[in-house]
């Protein structure tokens, strides 16, 4: 049997203005997609460094809160000698977040035990874990 091959035309049918079109739209699509991913890069390292700057102010405001409390302490200590008694703090519903991290840094007895405890129990075979409950 023979074959008998065509020839191939270059003429533009309907099948390569098909290729063309889809082929067009993929290259589009690649450069959006790259266009997004530097986008998507700028957004992580704006993100990242945002959590830089609440990490500081979060470490200042607790700087300064140690400072307010050390000079309420010493208000209330003057006062108390004077027989003079403080003014009326509206600012200790503001202040009671940084209290309670004051707190915790100053108790670092408690701190250590419950990170040990903790690194303890995760130390631990998941039946151990599971025979002591969860914490």
């Amino acid at each position: 049997s023979t074959t008998h091959s065509t020839p191939i035309s270059f003429t533009p049918s309907p099948d390569t203005s098909i290729l063309l079109l889809v082929t067009s739209q993929q290259d589009r699509f690649r450069q959006w997609n790259t266009e997004l991913e530097e986008e998507l890069h700028k957004h992580h390292h704006t993100i990242s460094e945002l959590h830089t700057e609440v990490k500081s102010l979060q470490s200042d405001n607790l700087k300064l809160y140690k400072k307010v409390h050390y000079m309420q302490s010493y208000r209330e200590q003057s006062s108390i000698s004077q027989l003079d008694p403080p003014p009326p703090s509206s600012s200790s519903d503001k202040l009671g977040k940084w209290c309670t991290r004051y707190e915790e840094t100053m108790n670092l007895f408690e701190a250590f035990h419950g990170r040990e405890a903790m690194r303890a129990y995760e130390a631990l075979n998941p039946v151990e874990q599971g025979a002591i409950g969860n914490w």
